[in-house]
C-alpha cells in the first residue's frame, strides 16, 4: 500500500510539472489535464486490482496454492503439446514441403510419375507457391534437361510449362530493361549448347528454342 501511495504522489508531481511547462494560456492545457487525469485514474485502478489479486492469492492456504500451481502447470503442458502437434500437422501438409520432397526424389532418380505429382500441385497453386514453382521449373530445366523437355513435349498444357516461362522471365527481371533480351538469349544459347553436348535429338532442341522464343523478358514489370 505504501508503494501505491508513493506512486500516486509521483504521478501528481509529474502532472503539475507538465501543466507548468505548457503554461495556463496554452490551447493544449485542458487537453493535457484531462488526458493526464485519465491516465492517473486508470493506473491507480490497475494497481489496486493487481494488489487485490496478489494479496487475495496469498491469503489462500499453502496446500490450495500448491494445488492451483499444479493445475496451472498441467494446463500449460497440455497447451504446449497441443501447439506442437498443430505445428507438426501443418508442416506435414505444407505444399512447399511437398514440392521440396518431390524435387529431392527427382534429383535422386528422375521418374515421370513424380513429375506428374508436381504438375498436379502446380495446377492447384497460387500466390507465393506459384512464384516458388517458377524457380523450381527453371531448376528442373537445368538439372534434368532431357527428361523435363520430353515431359513438356508430351504434356503441352502442363502447368509446369507456364511456370517455366514465368521463371525464365523472372530471371531476366533483375537486369535493366535494355539488357533483358540479351540475357535471355545468352541463357537460351547456353542450354542449347548443353543439349547438343548431351546429343539431344533435333526435335527437343527445336522445342527448347520455342520455349525461349515465347518468353517475355518484361513480363514481371
Amino acid at each position: 500500500m505504501l508503494g501505491l501511495l508513493a506512486f500516486m504522489f509521483i504521478q501528481y508531481r509529474t502532472i503539475k510539472w507538465k501543466l507548468k511547462n505548457i503554461g495556463l494560456k496554452s490551447h493544449n492545457f485542458i487537453s493535457v489535464l484531462i488526458t493526464e487525469k485519465m491516465k492517473f485514474k486508470t493506473t491507480v485502478y490497475l494497481l489496486l486490482i493487481f494488489q487485490l489479486l496478489v494479496f487475495g492469492c496469498n491469503n489462500k492456504p499453502d496446500n490450495q496454492n500448491s494445488a492451483d500451481n499444479l493445475d496451472a502447470m498441467k494446463k500449460d503442458t497440455v497447451a504446449i503439446q497441443s501447439l506442437s502437434s498443430n505445428v507438426v500437422d501443418q508442416g506435414a501438409v505444407s505444399p512447399f514441403k511437398e514440392v521440396d520432397s518431390i524435387i529431392q526424389l527427382l534429383n535422386k532418380k528422375f521418374v515421370v510419375a513424380d513429375l506428374r505429382k508436381l504438375d498436379g500441385i502446380c495446377s492447384r497453386s497460387d500466390g507465393d507457391l506459384s512464384e516458388y514453382l517458377d524457380a523450381v521449373a527453371v531448376d528442373l530445366l537445368n538439372d534434368h534437361l532431357d527428361g523435363f523437355l520430353e515431359y513438356l513435349q508430351r504434356n503441352p498444357e502442363s502447368c509446369l510449362k507456364r511456370r517455366l516461362s514465368n521463371g525464365l522471365a523472372g530471371n531476366c527481371s533483375v537486369y535493366e530493361k535494355s539488357e533483358r533480351p540479351r540475357k535471355l538469349k545468352e541463357e537460351q544459347d547456353r542450354l542449347v549448347s548443353i543439349a547438343k553436348i548431351k546429343k539431344l535429338d533435333v526435335g527437343k532442341i527445336k522445342f527448347l528454342n520455342e520455349i525461349f522464343n515465347k518468353v517475355d523478358p518484361n513480363l514481371l514489370d
